[in-house]
């Protein structure tokens, strides 16, 4: 089995085989353009909402060589020449709230940890998590989704192009497809070579303990993970046998 065929499977295991199904709220739509003259994120609170920006501005510029812009305020949702501006809600916003409820969020009564989701409502769309790490979720759950971005290997820079697959675009379409999605697993970090370039394949494949090296003041909540690069790293933590059990 080549390596990239690997990743994609294990991928197919972390990332999707073990999410929950999606929700009522969260629902599916016709497909949304998302201009970058009139279009801007929203941005929320959440501690990784400027790294989420981040990330997908990079992907979105290798994509179509444009990058959104933002503000954390609340923008008009009409522009100078009276036409509907588009708005994307990253993190914890007010609207995100509105639709999702304060449940949702941590704190919650009904919150769960990472979960991530994506949607379009009104002609805006919503990249949001139930914490920091869920907001990066599902910014990588959009790349993924709706503009086809992969990253196969973890590699040298210098091999990066080989493994990383940007597919070119003139704009951003949101493709309707809404995502309500939650790992089904507490902690996972494959233990091999830390540089910079290995930590962030890691964190786009929803490696939560690389969260802290990219986002200063993120506390990762689960230290007690299991280490290492072995079968049992990719159980989830209710397995039976005690030396495989992920603690919290």
């Amino acid at each position: 089995m080549s390596m990239k065929i690997a990743y994609v499977l294990l991928s197919a295991a972390l990332v999707v085989g073990c999410f929950n199904a999606e929700s009522d709220i969260v629902k599916s739509s016709a497909p949304v353009e998302l201009p970058f003259e009139t279009t801007c994120v929203v941005t929320g609170s959440d501690v990784t909402c400027s790294f989420a920006l981040n990330e997908l501005n990079e992907i979105v510029t290798k994509a179509c060589g444009r990058a959104f812009v933002a503000t954390n305020g609340q923008r008009l949702r009409l522009t100078m020449d009276g036409s509907l501006s588009r708005r994307i809600f990253l993190g914890r916003t007010a609207e995100a709230e509105k639709v999702l409820g304060t449940d949702f969020f941590e704190g919650g009564s009904k919150y769960e940890s990472e979960a991530s989701c994506v949607f379009a409502k009104d002609g805006d769309l919503y990249l949001v998590g139930s914490d920091a790490a869920g907001t990066l979720w599902a910014v990588y759950d959009f790349v993924e989704d709706s503009l086809g971005y992969r990253w196969y290997q973890e590699c040298h820079d210098s091999l990066r192009a080989e493994n990383e697959i940007v597919p070119k675009a003139e704009t951003v379409v949101f493709n309707g497809v809404a995502t309500r999605r939650r790992p089904g697993f507490d902690g996972y970090r494959c233990d091999h070579e830390n540089w910079g370039y290995f930590r962030l394949f890691r964190l786009r494949h929803r490696g939560n303990k690389e969260i802290a090296h990219f986002v200063p003041g993120y506390r990762f909540k689960f230290q007690n993970c299991t280490r290492g690069h072995g079968f049992d790293l990719y159980l989830p933590r209710q397995a039976d046998t005690p030396w495989m059990r992920m603690k919290n």
